[in-house]
């Protein structure tokens, strides 16, 4: 839920940017995951700068579940020039999928 700075969600496929991103897509609860074969679930696609990372990372994430019900894992963000911006290159670090 966005907090007082950002107001209303933003309208389809819009983000809005305060100290928070907030995003909506319009696509109907029924269709999330049908695109990757698991409905009901998004998809969460994490790059690392190498394998390495990605494992430290992940196990640190596994490790704080046992703290709740949520993992938390840390994913270095990458400085783009403006001209590697859309698309994304190299690709982006979180990708979200429903």
């Amino acid at each position: 839920m966005p907090d007082a700075t950002v107001g209303a969600l933003p309208g389809p496929d819009t983000i809005q940017v305060s100290d928070q991103a907030f995003g909506h897509d319009d696509i109907p609860f029924a269709d999330i995951g049908k695109r990757h074969r698991k409905p009901g679930f998004f998809k969460v696609t994490l790059r690392f700068a190498t394998n390495a990372d990605a494992v430290a990372q992940l196990t640190a994430a596994l490790n704080s579940i046992g703290k709740g019900t949520e993992a938390v894992a840390y994913v270095l963000a990458v400085n783009r020039a403006s001209g590697n911006v859309d698309p994304a290159k190299p690709p982006a670090e979180i990708e979200i999928d429903w």
